[in-house]
């Protein structure tokens, strides 16, 4: 675009030396009467001839034919000279130039004379006269069924050939930047599909063999249209192209078939009569020729007045695309009035009217596809913002359906609570996290009250990298946290590498709530990829439904512990020792097992109470409890079965270690007595135990049995072991 503006610049500064286009004086004069060819030649209407005032021709009328007789004045060097009339479209010029021996040489339209004395321009009609004018005088004739202004002058071959450079110059200019414009807007209709493109691209090109008629490039063709219209043929055919394919291409720019439909349906009829009424120019209708013509020209301007009018109607609707149009067309307006301006005799020949309406053409070209190229970009824009807008709906939905999954994953977790529940519960939300955003990896760090340093990380080989992360920014952490602004560490040193070398930057969102004395999440992604205040909002709703499941889950459990437990000595309440049993004794009929009961109660225990208090006596209950765990194996169990007696479980212990068991428990009661409140009181235990017997269909047998032994047990004595004989009427 520099270049080509740079030669528009360099023409424009050329245009005023070439527009003094004459440099010979001449006297025009018109024979204003109708009269044969041989009789003006002889100089029988010499006298009839009138001189006018400036060298050019003001029609005053529709006559088709015209003689003007043309004197050069005498004082004029003798040098090669050029005559010319400015180029308009005129049916025929014929110059008659006398000859030393008294004949005269006729000179056809300076376009198409094939002769050596003929020059061609793209500017002008132009006729080489001989360097010895007998008379220096010679006669032209002009017809034209339209006349218009014409403009005579005589120059010596060096202005001429200045004046025709500047005009080639221009010429290939306009044509080279339609083309050019045709060009580039073909790739974009290839790459865009775009049909309003394609009627562009159409318009530029019919334009160029418009432009290079206009320019007389044509005029070695042999002509092809009717007798009466010598000349109108492609100026006709492709100037109704040309109007077609613009109106089109406006119609489509400014989609007014949309906004306005019946007023796009009469420019398409009119688009079409316009094409139709030139088309038929090549038909043999002589008689229609002067209609023809009349209908041409009237169907192209109220064409380019409907044209007009159309970014007119659609400036509300399509403001922007209205707009490229009306400065386009106000200034093609603008350079054909001036040009009329001359060609109706109200001024002289400048550069303006001569060079105008190709400069303008070329500025039509490049400013309808610099609207088209801003409505393509307009277009582009809105595309790309729609796609954005669905990437974010689809991101929030992909975020909403994780978080939903997140929470019913949780909500399990929380039902089924282990020990590792917090843990869990902040790796969940980091795997959903690392769902919904582009990471390399995220962590969870915090402190707790007592300075524990907790870290969950996902995935988890990155715990060591952000292991090392931490301890060595662990004072930028806390800081971030206690502020509560999120911020984004760039990679300053290998610590915020991945394994395979590439440096990422990590995200720091400060966490609230919780039991910790703080927390933070860390996400790390590469360094080109950008952080958003959405990400760190999502970041805090994910792990903010982590720390919140491992809350509930920690009361989960400690409301589990209070309903499953005895809250004075931490064993098992009745009805969960013997779900135990229950459960154990399935398993052992299932497996083919053996199972073993305990049950131990307290000897004298209610004088302990009355001697030392229910206090001393709550401490007996919980230091025997104690010592009883302490001997169990996993997979064992102790309940409270009421006041001082307890049920033992042992799976897979079979009678005789049930009873190594047993011992070992009352001799750990008995040799060491319990300190409560200063006192130290001796406890021994009565201890009856009961195994599971083949056949044996109901665990509440075996426990009848065990129970049915510790009575014995204190019927003979105390502080003992007494093994239940089974009952053979229910072993069956």
């Amino acid at each position: 675009m520099h270049g080509r503006g740079a030669l528009l610049a360099m023409l424009l500064a050329l245009l005023p030396w070439a527009a003094a286009h004459a440099d010979v004086p001449i006297e025009v004069a018109q024979l204003t009467v109708a009269a044969p060819e041989s009789d003006v030649l002889a100089g029988n209407y010499d006298a009839r001839f009138t001189v006018l005032s400036a060298p050019r021709w003001v029609p005053d009328g529709l006559d088709t034919s015209r003689w003007f007789r043309v004197r050069i004045d005498p004082d004029a060097p003798a040098t090669d000279l050029v005559f010319t009339i400015d180029r308009l479209p005129i049916d025929a010029i014929v110059v008659h130039v006398p000859t030393p021996g008294g004949n005269w040489r006729t000179l056809r339209d300076g376009t198409r004379d094939a002769s050596a004395s003929a020059q061609f321009s793209v500017c002008c009609y132009a006729f080489a006269l001989p360097r010895e004018l007998p008379g220096g005088a010679f006669y032209v004739q002009v017809s034209d069924q339209v006349p218009s202004r014409l403009i005579f002058g005589v120059s010596s071959w060096q202005v001429f050939a200045a004046r025709d450079r500047v005009g080639v110059a221009i010429t290939t200019f306009v044509l080279l930047s339609l083309l050019s414009m045709a060009l580039m807007n073909g790739m974009f209709l290839l790459y865009l599909r775009d049909r309003a493109y394609g009627l562009l691209v159409a318009f530029q090109l019919s334009m160029v063999p418009w432009m290079a008629h206009a320019a007389g490039l044509f005029a070695w063709l042999p002509e092809r249209s009717m007798p009466g219209m010598e000349g109108l043929f492609p100026w006709m055919v492709f100037g109704a192209m040309s109007a077609f394919f613009c109106t089109a291409f406006i119609q489509s720019f400014c989609a007014i078939a949309d906004i306005r439909p019946r007023f796009s349906r009469v420019v398409d009829i009119a688009r079409w009569l316009v094409l139709g009424i030139a088309l038929l120019s090549v038909l043999p209708l002589p008689q229609f020729a002067d209609l023809l013509r009349h209908a041409y020209n009237w169907g192209v301007l109220g064409l380019a007045l409907l044209a007009f009018a159309t970014p007119l109607l659609s400036l509300r609707h399509a403001r922007r695309a209205a707009m490229f149009v009306l400065v386009a067309s106000a200034v093609m307006v603008l350079l054909v009035a001036w040009r009329l301006r001359f060609v109706l005799g109200y001024g002289d020949a400048d550069p303006v009217s001569t060079y105008g309406v190709q400069i303008g053409v070329a500025m039509l070209a490049v400013v309808l596809s610099i609207g088209l190229a801003d409505r393509a970009l307009d277009l582009r824009q809105q595309r790309d913002r729609a796609q954005f807008q669905r990437d974010q709906a689809e991101a929030r939905l992909r975020v909403a359906q994780t978080r939903r999954a997140l929470v019913e994953s949780l909500e399990t977790l929380v039902q089924h609570a282990g020990k590792d529940l917090t843990f869990t519960a902040y790796k969940r939300a980091l795997a959903a996290l690392r769902q919904v955003l582009p990471m390399r990896g995220a962590a969870w760090v915090a402190e707790s009250t007592d300075g524990a340093r907790l870290l969950v990380a996902e995935p988890a080989t990155v715990r060591d990298k952000v292991t090392e992360y931490v301890r060595k920014r662990g004072a930028t952490l806390r800081s971030v946290a206690q502020s509560g602004r999120s911020i984004v560490l760039s990679p300053t040193d290998a610590d915020q590498a991945a394994n395979d070398g590439t440096l990422l930057k990590a995200a720091v969102v400060p966490l609230r709530g919780g039991d910790t004395a703080w927390a933070v999440v860390l996400i790390a992604r590469e360094t080109w990829q950008e952080f958003t205040a959405e990400d760190f909002d999502v970041a805090r709703d994910f792990l903010s439904l982590g720390a919140k499941a491992a809350a509930e889950g920690q009361r989960h459990v400690a409301l589990q512990q209070k309903a499953s437990y005895d809250a004075l000595t931490g064993a098992l309440n009745r009805g969960n020792i013997e779900a135990t049993v229950e459960t154990a004794f399935a398993t052992a009929v299932h497996a083919r097992q053996p199972l073993a009961v305990l049950f131990i109660d307290l000897d004298h225990f209610k004088k302990v109470n009355d001697l030392h208090g229910h206090s001393a006596g709550d401490e007996c209950l919980a230091r025997v409890t104690q010592r009883i765990e302490h001997l169990l194996k996993p997979g064992q169990a102790i309940g409270r079965y009421g006041g001082e007696e307890f049920l033992v479980v042992l799976p897979g212990s079979d009678a005789n270690e049930a009873r190594e068991v047993a011992e070992r428990i009352r001799v750990s009661v008995r040799e060491r007595p319990i300190t409560a409140d200063s006192l130290s009181i001796p406890l021994t235990v009565s201890i009856g135990g009961a195994s599971r017997q083949p056949g044996e269909l109901s665990w509440k047998h075996m426990l009848e049995r065990a129970d049915q032994a510790v009575y014995t047990a204190k019927r003979n004595g105390r502080d003992r072991v007494v093994w239940g004989d089974p009952l053979a009427a229910r072993s069956a």
